[in-house]
Parts: structure tokens; C-alpha cells; sequence
């Protein structure tokens, strides 16, 4: 029989367990939020003021070869800051799971990404189901979409590139600027218009390096803005 102590050490830090069952081939634990209080994602005031609860499930690493569901009673606050547009608000739960809609927990969400880099779609999704932490093989491609997303958006973007692309052939185009070392598209601009250009990559100062055609739209939008780059010199 689990003890409570042994339940602390199999579930997540930052949640507290209070009961366990089993059902079929599910090991579920009751938990709930370890702390006492939460900061407002808006202000960062923090507050134990109680406003309601609901519940929330989470897969988690499987345990004693049976499927780990946690189903944790959250708290929402209300925020004390009176001059906050965020009157009430959830814990967090950081570090427990990848996100704030997660329907895993952080440490599950890496084994079934680690997974789905390894086998892919369907041989994935049958590793998967093996191992007691189910995910299909929509589940497994977007998954790995989202994590190479998150990395992109978390890198310092210094080489782009930047040409154009035909919303109708012949007719109407635009402007694509992609990521010449992640090779991954960074944005798409509705006009090849040097002021939209222009615009984008001055929200990037990071950038070192522009590839580009030989049209004189992308060459006066990238030399007016050579001076935010990190080399005045760089290859525009």
C-alpha cells in the first residue's frame, strides 16, 4: 500500500497529495497547489485571497506499470491590487507543466517528446501506448511543431533572409522572411512594399546578416535600417 510519503516522491514538485486510488490500469492521485499564495500574472502582486475552485487533470509519468493520472484541485484568486484589469486569476502550477492549457505535466510532455522526435506518427503512437502515456499521432506531430516554435521564438534571430512569394500568381504577391540558420519561416508580409520591410526588421535588431534578391525595394528597406544591425556592414 502508498503511503503519503511515497506519494510526495511520485508525484510533481509543487503539488501536494492528499489521496490515491486505483482504477482498472490508472494509478489517480487527488492533489492540490503547494503554495499558499499566487503572484497576478498582470500586476505580480501576490495573493491568498480564495475566489473559487475547479479541477484539473494531468498525465504524468506512468508508475508500477499503470497509467499516472493526477487530478489537482485548483485555486483561483482574486487580485488585491485595485487598479489591476485582472480582478481573478489561476495558480500557475511552474514547473509542473509545459503550459498554461497542458493537459500533462512538464516531466511526461519531455518523454513523449523525446518519443516523437525518435519514431514519429504511428510507430510513436504505438511506443506510447506500451508505455502507459497514450498520445496519437496528431498529438506526437504537433507536439513537435510546437517545441521547434518555442525554440525559434526563444533564439536570438541574427541572419534572415528575405524575398517574395505569390499570393496569386502574377497578380498579387507578398514578402516571406525566414530564418536562414533555424530555416524556419519568421513572418509573411502581405506587400513586397519597402516600409512593411522596413518595418519588420526594425523590430529585430539582432539581425547581422540579410540575403536577399537583386530588387531595390528589399535593398532600400535593409540599408535603412543597417544602422540597427549589429554590423553596419553586413551582407544586405
Amino acid at each position: 500500500m502508498l503511503h503519503k510519503s511515497s506519494l510526495l516522491k511520485l508525484i510533481p514538485r509543487g503539488l501536494v497529495a492528499n489521496r490515491w486510488a486505483v482504477d482498472g490500469d490508472e494509478l489517480i492521485v487527488n492533489a492540490v497547489g503547494a503554495g499558499g499564495d499566487a503572484a497576478c500574472p498582470d500586476c505580480g502582486v501576490a495573493s491568498d485571497h480564495l475566489h473559487s475552485r475547479y479541477q484539473r487533470t494531468f498525465q504524468d509519468l506512468p508508475a508500477h506499470g499503470r497509467r499516472m493520472v493526477i487530478r489537482v484541485t485548483a485555486r483561483r484568486f482574486r487580485c488585491r491590487e485595485a487598479e489591476c484589469p485582472r480582478k481573478t486569476f489561476s495558480e500557475p502550477f511552474t514547473g509542473v507543466t509545459a503550459g498554461r492549457y497542458a493537459r500533462r505535466t512538464a516531466r511526461s510532455e519531455t518523454l513523449v517528446h523525446q518519443i516523437a522526435l525518435a519514431m514519429g506518427g504511428r510507430p510513436g503512437e504505438r511506443l506510447t501506448t506500451r508505455l502507459c502515456v497514450d498520445a496519437s499521432r496528431d498529438t506526437l506531430l504537433r507536439l513537435i511543431r510546437r517545441r521547434a516554435q518555442d525554440t525559434d521564438r526563444r533564439a536570438e534571430v541574427t541572419a534572415v533572409g528575405i524575398d517574395d512569394w505569390a499570393w496569386r500568381k502574377g497578380a498579387t504577391y507578398g514578402t516571406i522572411l525566414y530564418n536562414l540558420e533555424g530555416r524556419r519561416v519568421l513572418g509573411l508580409l502581405a506587400d513586397r512594399d519597402a516600409t512593411s520591410v522596413e518595418a519588420w526588421l526594425s523590430a529585430h535588431t539582432g539581425i547581422a546578416v540579410i540575403a536577399r534578391d537583386r530588387g531595390g525595394t528589399y535593398a532600400r528597406a535593409a540599408t535603412k535600417c543597417r544602422t540597427r544591425f549589429r554590423s553596419p556592414t553586413a551582407g544586405i
